[in-house]
């Protein structure tokens, strides 16, 4: 799985898969500053930035409690990782 190589060689300790559908996978996964967080990691083709322009527009002032923060997100060639919170609840 090159996803999770990608995310090994960021420093990042892979737990288990999320989940997965046509876009990407999300991986549990750990890094010691920041924490446990939920990595989703697509292709970069299939990447909307319009899609990251509105979440970063719910990002701005006080945090809502029922949105998932997003931390940061990187693109690594053909490939781009969104980190976020991970939020442990089942549904």
């Amino acid at each position: 799985m090159e996803e999770i190589q990608i995310l090994n060689q960021e420093g990042f300790q892979i737990f288990k898969t999320l989940g997965q559908g046509a876009f990407g996978r999300v991986f549990l996964s750990y890094k010691q500053d920041i924490g446990m967080i939920a990595a989703k990691v697509m292709q970069s083709k299939v990447f909307d930035e319009n899609e990251w322009a509105a979440a970063g527009r719910l990002q701005l002032g006080e945090p809502i409690p029922f949105i998932v923060q997003f931390k940061a997100a990187k693109k690594f060639g053909q490939y781009i990782a969104i980190l976020m919170e991970f939020a442990n609840l089942k549904s």
